[in-house]
């Protein structure tokens, strides 16, 4: 009965394996490193600015506690949050990323882009891409694409957004696919880019997810978001980009 009691002790007092692993008083959060500006800058791997940052900084300033940010590539975004790595991650979709989270209000609007080099045939609808070489990012799933084409959608996938851009600039590709708000914030940073617009589809308002072994409670998260909002918080983190 002894060794009983003592094994249960042993495994009362030991951490739930996969729990997230923060210090005192920090909330971590995933940074995609498919991503680009506005929503994220990466300097030597290392998360340095943009919408994802801002917004993990003010929900945990929120929570009282501080925001600690790790870089990881995307398809590992999920285990991570399935395995319990990080507390939370921003600008996901329950589409993307497969898992039992708690999801956040909608909150960071976007939506895809079909570009093209100035000289390439217009794309008028996305049937108009069937055969054709499409850059694309790794990670990224293109739901509207892969059930209206199947194996006629032919993905050329780049490490980012960034990569991607610079793919088509170079000729590489004639067509790629990229997020609205990464490419207006192009437009206005890059006085020589050069890249038509051709059609736009996909709108998303996309959210975060709090992964389930989180100390953060589902409603102490909501909480913080909802007051982000309501103070408009999150429409100047917004604006900063614009």
């Amino acid at each position: 009965m002894n060794a009983v009691r003592h094994a249960l002790l042993l495994v009362l007092a030991t951490p739930m394996a996969g729990a997230v692993h923060a210090a005192a008083g920090q909330m971590v959060f995933l940074a995609p490193t498919n991503t680009a500006m506005p929503l994220a800058r990466f300097t030597e791997g290392q998360l340095s600015g943009g919408i994802i940052k801002d917004l993990g900084s003010a929900i945990a300033q929120q929570l009282g506690r501080k925001a600690r940010f790790i870089s990881m590539p995307s398809k590992r975004v999920g285990i991570a949050m399935r395995n319990n790595e990080a507390d939370a991650v921003c600008y996901v979709l329950p589409q993307w990323m497969d898992g039992d989270f708690h999801w956040s209000r909608p909150l960071l609007p976007n939506a895809a882009v079909i570009v093209a080099l100035p000289d390439a045939p217009p794309i008028r609808s996305l049937k108009d891409l069937a055969g054709k070489k499409v850059g694309t990012v790794i990670g990224y799933r293109y739901p509207e694409l892969d059930a209206l084409l199947g194996k006629d959608f032919l993905r050329d996938d780049a490490p980012s957004s960034e990569h991607g851009f610079n793919k088509l600039a170079a000729g590489r590709t004639r067509y790629a696919i990229v997020g609205q708000s990464m490419l207006e914030y192009r437009q206005r940073t890059d006085k020589h880019f050069r890249i038509r617009v051709d059609h736009v589809f996909a709108p998303i308002t996309a959210q975060c997810a709090l992964a389930a072994g989180s100390e953060v409670m589902p409603a102490q998260f909501d909480q913080a978001i909802d007051a982000l909002v309501e103070t408009g918080a999150i429409v100047k983190i917004l604006s900063n980009y614009r």
